[in-house]
């Protein structure tokens, strides 16, 4: 294991949970096409974002293959929505009395190997960096059950973790210096289920940090505005990897 050093920026890893839409071959879950191309089944436009924040960090992104109707990447294998019947209120009658069989199926095809894959990842950052921060990028709804969602940009973290914390708020500052309306563990906790989550009971808090980047999709917007967005989020999380955040307390 690599010994932790003032002088080396943590290593980066990039996932994307829901970053597709699409379906295995010849599945059609009982959704129309508008379903398909909403939010309920997919984070629009964060492909995108997580693709250009792992690029100008030198690394690369972890991607789903598959929209979330099929498996929730981003939910653990015990949770009730990790296959939802219903989804942000949209019923998928493809996954309604779906038998053990079935569910163990597409755990073991879809979802462990791609936490696998991840866990994997984040492991070898460690060892040849000593610590590795670890980026879920998001995009969410600006309007859900028809209440607005104030915020540019939601920053998920853990508070009890010292290093994730310090990431998190230095994240905050550099995004509001910019422009962009901030908000912490919005909007959703950080703490709720998830990969990063799931993580932290894997990796120490001195050598993980696990923050979920949460983008409003009204933020997106034209062209020029996500280029924008994309080289202002990138920028402050290269700032901040080099900064004083980088050596975490134990």
């Amino acid at each position: 294991m690599a010994r932790l050093s003032a002088s080396r920026p943590a290593a980066a890893v990039v996932t994307c949970e829901h970053a597709s839409r699409a379906l295995p071959r010849g599945v059609r879950l009982g959704v129309s096409e508008r379903v398909l191309r909403s939010h309920v089944a997919w984070d629009p436009g964060a492909f995108e974002l997580a693709s250009a924040l792992a690029r100008r960090l030198g690394s690369r992104v972890h991607r789903g293959r598959y929209s979330r109707l099929w498996i929730d990447l981003n939910r653990s294998a015990h949770h009730p929505k990790l296959i939802p019947a219903v989804a942000f209120g949209v019923p998928v009658p493809g996954n309604r009395g779906l038998g053990p069989h079935e569910r163990r199926r597409r755990i073991a095809r879809y979802w462990a190997p791609y936490r696998s894959r991840v866990e994997a990842a984040i492991a070898r950052a460690i060892e040849r960096a000593g610590r590795c921060a670890h980026f879920s990028v998001h995009t969410f709804t600006p309007n859900l059950d028809g209440r607005a969602r104030r915020a540019d940009v939601g920053l998920l973290y853990d508070p009890s973790r010292r290093w994730e914390r310090a990431i998190a708020l230095a994240l905050r500052r550099r995004l509001r210096e910019a422009g962009l309306t901030v908000r912490m563990n919005y909007p959703y906790r950080g703490t709720a289920d998830g990969l990063t989550t799931s993580c932290r009971k894997t990796f120490a808090a001195r050598r993980y940090a696990g923050l979920e980047l949460e983008v409003n999709q009204g933020a997106l917007g034209a062209p020029a505005a996500r280029r924008r967005l994309e080289r202002v989020l990138s920028r402050a999380v290269r700032e901040v990897l080099a900064g004083p955040t980088r050596s975490p307390a134990a």
